[in-house]
C-alpha cells in the first residue's frame, strides 16, 4: 500500500485532483506522476484538494513546488483547496503559505 489515493475531475484546461492519505517519500512519486500527466494533457489550472491529507512531509512539498513552477512557466497555476491542518502547518513552517493560491 502506498498510503495515498488520487481522484481526478477533469475540465478542458483545468483539473481538480483530490488527494487523501499520507504524502511522504513512498507516495510522493505517485502524486508527482499524476500531476505530470495532467500537465502534459494541457491542464493549466490544477486544483489540489488536500482536505483529506493526514500527513505531508518535505517530499510532498517538493512535488507541489515542482508542479507550481511548471505551471507558472506556461501561464498556469496551482491552487490548494482546503489544505488539511498537517498541510497548513508544513506550509507555515516552511514559509511557503504565501507561495500558493489557497482556497
Amino acid at each position: 500500500m502506498d498510503g495515498i489515493e488520487l481522484a481526478v475531475d477533469r475540465g478542458t484546461e483545468s483539473a481538480t485532483l483530490r488527494v487523501s492519505g499520507e504524502i511522504d517519500l513512498t507516495s510522493a512519486p505517485k502524486l508527482d506522476d499524476e500531476i505530470q500527466s495532467l500537465i502534459e494533457q494541457s491542464v493549466r489550472t490544477l486544483t489540489l484538494d488536500l482536505s483529506s491529507v493526514a500527513f505531508m512531509d518535505s517530499t510532498g512539498l517538493r512535488v507541489l513546488l515542482k508542479a507550481s513552477k511548471l505551471l507558472e512557466s506556461s501561464g498556469g497555476k496551482v491552487v490548494l483547496l482546503k489544505p488539511s491542518e498537517p498541510v497548513r502547518r508544513l506550509l507555515e513552517v516552511s514559509g511557503l503559505e504565501g507561495h500558493f493560491d489557497l482556497s
